[in-house]
């Protein structure tokens, strides 16, 4: 895909899965084994907060994540228990 000189654009990529930080947080949890502790709502929101996804730019043509967020979490634990053993 060419651009005109003198064009920006805004791209986005996104996996087509809306997930909120709770359902991550929870995900993370089952697949770690761990608990970290989280008082959800303890300090209200601040005025500028993003409480909804952003849906702005144009989805880059053609990009598929080549890994799931459920995988990708996985894959990051057990890089890391392995690094931190030796």
């Amino acid at each position: 895909m060419r651009m005109e000189d003198g064009r920006m654009e805004t791209y986005a990529i996104r996996s087509g899965q809306v997930v909120s930080l709770r359902q991550v947080v929870s995900m993370f949890c089952r697949i770690t084994g761990l608990s970290p502790r989280i008082d959800w709502g303890a300090k209200p929101y601040r005025k500028r907060e993003m409480m909804n996804p952003w849906t702005g730019g144009i989805p880059l043509p053609e990009w598929q994540p080549l890994v799931g967020l459920e995988e990708g979490i996985r894959k990051m634990h057990n890089h890391y228990v392995l690094d931190t053993r030796n």
